[in-house]
């Protein structure tokens, strides 16, 4: 399949979701968009993602809210890294951008917490529109389980009342 193009291997690719169109669109932009950056394996992207210009978090990346609005139309500015070095800039879709992020790499300096990592991974929400989001969110948690294999996994997770658990405790399944 490395031969044929995009457009021909998204098709290939669409028999195993049962062909649904909306799907293989968003593979197809997302293999065009991992063709853009050289298919880097890291990012710089700016910090303003993740903050605003108050230094308050910003709402529009990886947030919970981000994950249940619309199709927001806005790019984001990118240096793919290689060999440690910033290559040309690109601009992403930040839809695509916050769909292929694995993770974020926020580096402190003197931190008194040298060993421990800090995993957010959001619940996936029941009537996300895009099923792939729901699928990442879900391989996201699995991933980390194996990759790192926490000794300690704390769940935090705010709520109005002990109902509301009932959403995320599927997901959980087979931590521990």
């Amino acid at each position: 399949m490395p031969a044929l193009d995009l457009t021909t291997r998204a098709h290939a690719w669409a028999l195993l979701w049962g062909e649904q169109p909306e799907i293989t669109q968003q593979w197809l932009a997302l293999a065009h968009m991992l063709q853009q950056t050289g298919h880097a394996g890291e990012l710089a992207a700016p910090l303003s993602l993740l903050v605003d210009h108050f230094g308050l978090p910003a709402e529009n990346f990886l947030t919970q809210m981000a994950l249940t609005a619309n199709d927001t139309q806005s790019d984001v500015v990118v240096h793919p890294v290689k060999e440690g070095r910033l290559l040309n800039a690109v601009s992403l879709s930040l839809d695509s951008l916050a769909l292929l992020t694995r993770e974020l790499v926020l580096t402190v300096e003197n931190s008194v917490l040298d060993n421990v990592d800090l995993l957010d991974i959001p619940v996936a929400p029941d009537s996300h529109p895009h099923p792939l989001w729901r699928a990442k969110l879900g391989w996201m948690l699995a991933h980390y389980r194996q990759q790192v294999q926490p000794d300690v996994l704390v769940i935090c997770n705010a709520l109005a009342s002990r109902s509301q658990n009932v959403h995320c405790r599927p997901s959980l399944t087979g931590v521990g």
